[in-house]
């Protein structure tokens, strides 16, 4: 199974709910563009890391063809099997509250 992600808001919130947005570098999945249909495994030139089976896909595409299109945008992460990705960023000292979205993809014969 993929799991399919996208930020839902390119940014931390400080201070808990309803607090000032503090913006993450390429907090999505739009950097490099793709074609509709399309996916990427291990791209470069993005702000994220991604390692083994991970990788971004655009709406329609083989990993994203049975979701919902992508929150934000037009692109999502995939993880498969042993993948992971990670970005890291630093910040102020303080509260802060990270949201992403995370949906299983479901078997392609449905």
């Amino acid at each position: 199974m993929a799991l399919g992600f996208s930020a839902r808001a390119p940014g931390l919130t400080a201070g808990g709910s309803g607090g000032t947005v503090v913006p993450i570098n390429e907090g999505g999945f739009e950097v490099p563009t793709l074609a509709a249909g399309q996916f990427e495994y291990g791209p470069g030139g993005t702000a994220w890391s991604f390692q083994a089976t991970s990788g971004i896909s655009s709406n329609g595409s083989a990993f994203t063809s049975l979701n919902p299109a992508a929150p934000e945008g037009s692109q999502v992460l995939f993880v498969q099997g042993a993948g992971s990705v990670s970005q890291s960023f630093s910040m102020a000292a303080g509260t802060y509250r990270l949201r992403y979205q995370a949906a299983q993809r479901g078997p392609a014969n449905r």
